[in-house]
């Protein structure tokens, strides 16, 4: 199926320099960062990096050069050093070996639930982590055997 026959689908620029905005990262506050930290790095396969100097605690993920999501915890909030903050619902990463997450997830020992997007066709899996957000994983159509939602 093209993507041009998905109902409701915009078709990006065909200059993406045309483009006005690109996701540059997202700020996670969690009640307790160890259990997201160690989530977005053994199974989303991001890694600790350099972080400057706030006036509060946090840390950046990396994915390649970029620092893609950024943690804070709800006691740094709490100081009154950082900024006030809404919770987002959930963070989604796009994946590439579904196989390989999937036997990470259940090494370490991650509950998650798997569907899949009508007429898209691609895979979710669904993992919420104790004291921090939401994470939805995707995968490409050719890795999917769930049901649809």
């Amino acid at each position: 199926m093209s993507s041009s026959s998905i109902p409701g689908r915009i078709e990006p620029p065909e200059d993406p320099a045309a483009t006005s905005a690109q996701l540059d990262h997202v700020l996670v506050v969690t009640g307790d960062a160890d259990p997201t930290l160690r989530f977005l790095t053994e199974v989303a396969g991001l890694r600790l990096g350099y972080r400057p100097p706030f006036r509060f605690p946090g840390w950046w993920l990396y994915a390649g050069t970029r620092a893609v999501v950024h943690v804070v915890s709800d006691a740094a909030r709490a100081s009154g050093d950082a900024p006030p903050i809404e919770r987002i619902d959930h963070v989604a990463f796009r994946m590439g070996d579904r196989h390989h997450v999937c036997a990470a997830l259940r090494r370490g020992g991650w509950h998650y639930r798997e569907a899949m997007v009508p007429q898209t066709g691609e895979h979710q899996i669904f993992v919420s982590i104790p004291g921090g957000p939401r994470v939805e994983l995707v995968f490409g159509a050719e890795t999917s055997t769930a049901s649809p939602l």
